[in-house]
This record gives structure tokens, sequence and C-alpha cells, in this order.
């Protein structure tokens, strides 16, 4: 069920308002039961301290003297004295209801009731007497309210000889009455009580509810204005706007929605530009995959390639390629432009443009140092060397195993070989860097490149690939490094080039982890020759 926030305001304020006056009701009547607890208290102490010393004092008088009648077994006078007493407290709020003397044994020797028709017990139970020397009074209750007083002294001459008990009863029944005054007056107080709560409780909650709902309606219009206002906009009318009134928080909330509303058109506008720019990224990013070679793996007679090429972002400053440049010539390369992005994938646009046009021109019959000259002037006059770029190329002549490399910048690669062995003995694996050096292109329009040259063996591993995959970083800030990447060569060298790229791609995340990657990642695998045979 839907309510308003105007209904939600009216019913919050109401509800806490009958909540307050409850709770000042439940005070007050609590008070009125601790004053009454109090009253009820005092009543029971006074008047049960008032009967007992009326008991003690009237038992204590009747003992007094009462063993020479018994000595004399003159039973008549000892009945005589009990009857004046019980005919003086008859008239008083405390009276005696029974009243005997009894010898040391118990046995009644004289009786007298408030009720004519009531029959001596004949005998008292003194088991609890015995060893009494002063008189004592004990109280019996009635659920909980005193009703008797039980008042008793020993009957003793001169020599503390025993001859006997004098039993007054009295009864409390003013007490009670008194009680059950209190307790109808603490009745009435707490009805009236609650009576002069619930009607000022109505009074403030009436008073509360229309106070209430003024306030309500003077919060809640403006926000209806702009709830209006701001479905308006979601439906597609823009221009919409709130009225503002007053200064104060309301009034400032519609400023800043008319405000926010003026900034949503520029925004529309410029996420409709955005959108516009992120479809030509796209664009530019399914050319840049047809730059490169396909996933896979490659075969040109006794070469097998495979190349891998994440990038960072939609577009990537990362290139790879191989060419076959016939007459058994093998050309690969890797280049990293100087960040990634748009500006990194026009660069490798212009590198790929320029190796192809190289390709074409001279038919494959080129030196790898002279196409790092070209593709130097290509990369600075496209770049004004606001951009360069590493680039590293190798071309190999699969019939005599002979490698000829340049290298502009970039990291140097990893050759992995099988060492030669004697018969019976375990290969041993090595890995070296295939150091050369030279100007990144596009930094100096002149640069020139030097050629070096490596034989290789069959079954040789030539590792191509970017600082993104060395540099890569964990959560701890830790580099994946080179070391790390020789080892994973050295375990799966008898694999073929798409495996081992799978299994340094597959450590690299695991290594990375939730890390996000800041650098176009790329690895490019050659392996040269069928079996392994005894180097050079």
């Amino acid at each position: 069920m839907w309510f308003s926030l105007r209904a939600k305001m009216i019913a919050a304020m109401a509800t806490l308002l009958i909540f307050i006056i409850a709770l000042f009701g439940i005070l007050q009547v609590r008070m009125a039961t601790s004053a009454l607890d109090l009253e009820v208290g005092r009543l029971r102490a006074l008047h049960t301290e008032h009967a007992v010393t009326i008991g003690l004092r009237t038992a204590s008088s009747i003992a007094a003297g009462s063993h020479f009648l018994i000595a004399d077994n003159n039973f008549g006078a000892l009945q005589d004295k009990l009857g004046p007493a019980l005919a003086e407290a008859r008239s008083s709020a405390l009276p005696i209801t029974q009243a005997m003397i009894v010898d040391p044994a118990g046995a009644v020797l004289a009786y007298a009731d408030a009720d004519p028709k009531a029959a001596s017990p004949g005998r008292l139970d003194v088991g609890d007497l015995e060893g009494l020397k002063g008189a004592r009074a004990a109280i019996e209750e009635d659920e909980g309210v005193p009703a008797r007083v039980l008042a008793t002294a020993p009957i003793i001459d001169r020599n503390d000889k025993l001859w006997g008990y004098a039993r007054f009863v009295l009864d409390l029944e003013g007490l009670r009455a008194d009680l059950s005054s209190v307790e109808r007056n603490a009745g009435e107080r707490r009805a009236a009580i609650l009576e002069r709560a619930a009607f000022i409780g109505a009074l403030v909650v009436l008073l509360g509810v229309v106070i209430t709902v003024l306030q309500a309606l003077a919060i809640t219009r403006p926000m209806v204005e702009l709830a209006r206002s701001a479905r308006r906009i979601a439906e597609g009318d823009i221009d919409a706007r709130v009225p503002e009134r007053g200064r104060d928080e309301i009034g400032e909330m519609a400023r800043n929605f008319n405000d926010m509303a003026g900034r949503l058109r520029g925004l529309l506008i410029d996420t409709a530009a955005m959108t516009a720019f992120e479809r030509e990224l796209e664009v530019a990013r399914i050319i840049q995959e047809t730059l490169l070679p396909p996933r896979g793996l490659v075969r040109i007679g006794g070469m097998e390639l495979s190349g891998f090429l994440e990038s960072a972002s939609l577009c990537g400053g990362d290139f790879w390629s191989f060419l076959d440049l016939g007459d058994g010539r093998v050309l690969f390369c890797v280049g990293d432009v100087t960040g990634h992005g748009v500006p990194g994938a026009m660069i490798t646009a212009a590198c790929k443009s320029g190796l192809d046009t190289l390709n074409s021109v001279t038919r494959g019959q080129f030196k790898v140092a002279y196409l790092l000259d070209e593709l130097n002037r290509t990369i600075h006059a496209a770049a004004q060397r606001k951009f360069t770029m590493t680039f590293f190329a190798a071309i190999v002549d699969r019939r005599t195993g002979q490698m000829e490399m340049a290298n502009a910048g970039h990291n140097f690669p990893i050759l992995v070989r099988r060492a030669a062995v004697r018969p019976g003995e375990a290969a041993e694996v090595t890995s070296r860097a295939l150091v050369c050096r030279g100007n990144r292109l596009g930094d100096q329009r002149d640069s020139r490149y030097s050629p070096l040259e490596a034989p290789l063996v069959p079954g040789d591993l030539i590792c191509l690939y970017t600082d993104g995959v060395t540099e890569y970083r964990n959560e701890d800030g830790h580099m994946f490094g080179e070391r790390r990447l020789r080892r994973l060569l050295h375990d799966h060298i008898d694999g073929s080039p798409e495996a081992i790229i799978d299994a340094i791609v597959h450590d690299l995340r695991a290594f990375a982890g939730p890390s996000v990657q800041e650098d176009d990642i790329t690895l490019v695998i050659a392996r040269y020759g069928g079996e392994p045979r005894a180097s050079a």
C-alpha cells in the first residue's frame, strides 16, 4: 500500500504524541501506586505496633497476681478478671476476641470470648511457649494482610515458678477497613489520573495533528511540485523547472534542482557526443585488430610463430607482426608506443603501413637495419616527437639458421635453448637476452640502426614481449619480472608457441589477481627448426 509523504508525517506525529501521553499516564499511575504502597505500609506498621502494645500490656496485667488465684484454685476469680478486659476492649478499635488463662500444661483454667456462643477450646498448645520469661506477641495474617495479634504473658511468682500463661487474641479488623479505604481511594485516584491524561492527551493530539497538517502542507507542496517536475524530465521534458520559494532548505533544493536540470541538457549533449566517439573508437579498435596477425599457431617452413596482444584500453599502443619475405627468410617484429589509447593506435597503424609499404616496394628484399631506418622516419613524421615507439625486428634465414636483428629501444628478446649434451645425460635448458640497442622510433629523424647476427639451433625459442608483461604489478606492488618469464619459458620449452603463450598468460593472470591492467600486453613466441641438434 502506498502512502504520501504528507500522510506519513501526520501519522508519525500523531503516533509520537499518543506515545508521549500514554507514557505520561503510565508514570502518573505508577507514582500513585507507589504512594498507595507507602500509605499501606505506614498504616500496617502503626496498627500492628499499637495492637502489639495493647495486647502485651493487657496480657501482662492479667498475668500479674494470677498465680495466687491459681494456687488457691479460685478459677471463678480468674474468670472474673477476663470479662472486664474483653468488655473494655470491645468498644475500642482493637477488640479482644478471645482471652484465656491456662496452666503450664496448656489446660484452660479460665476462658472468655467475644462470641457468647463460643465454647472453650479446653487446651492450648504451649509447645512453643517453653522457657518464656516475659510477654510476647505474634501476628497472624490472612492473604498477606495482618488479621490478629496473639499476646501471651507467662504467670510467674517471685520465685520464678511458672503457674501458667495468659493469652489474648486482638482482632485487626480496623486495620483491614483502613486498608480497604486506602485502596478504594487509590483506585479512584488512578481513574481520575487516567481520565485527566486521556483528556489532556486527546487535546494535545488534536492540536498536534492540526499543526502537523499545516506544516506538512507547507513542506510537501513544493516537494510535490519537485516530484512532478522530476517526472516531466524523466519523460523527456528537460525544460521543466520548479518555482523557487523561500530561502530555507526547500527553496535551496528547488534552486539546486533547476540548476541540475539546466546542466542535464549539456550532459545529454555531451553523452550523445561521447556515445558517437565510443562508436568511432570501436570502429578504430576493429580496424586496429585487422592490422594484427590472427591469433593461433602460424607455420612458415621450419618456423612456428604465435602472438598474443591485449590492450589496457579500447585501443592499444602495442604492435606485432610477421612477414614471409621469400627465399626462406621470415621477419617477425614487436613494438610499443609510449602510451596507449587512440594516439597509440594511430602510431601503430602508421608503423604497420610503413612495414607493408616497404615490403611491397622492395619485394621483401631489405635488411632489418634499413627497415628500422625507414620506420623511424615514418614515425617521426607522423608523431612529430609527441610520441615515440620502441621496436624490435628480426629476420631469420630458415636455410642457414642465421638471425639478423635490430632494436629501437625495446626490451631485449630472450633466446631459450637446450644445451648440447653427451649421450645418457639430461639436457640443460639455458636462456639469454639478445642484447641489441638503438634509439626509439620517432625520437630523432636521423637515427641509424646497426644490425646484429645470432646463429640459431633447431628447437631454439625466441620470446619477444613488451614491458606490459614484465612490469605488470599485483596487489602488493610486486612486478611479474623477467626472471619469472624466463622460468616459464624453461618449464614449457617443449610446448608449441601457442601453448607457451597460454601458460605465460595464465600465470600472469594468477600473479596479478584483481589488480587492474595498466599497460598493453604483447607476447610473441617463435620456434626455429624441428628437432634440436648440437650447437655449432
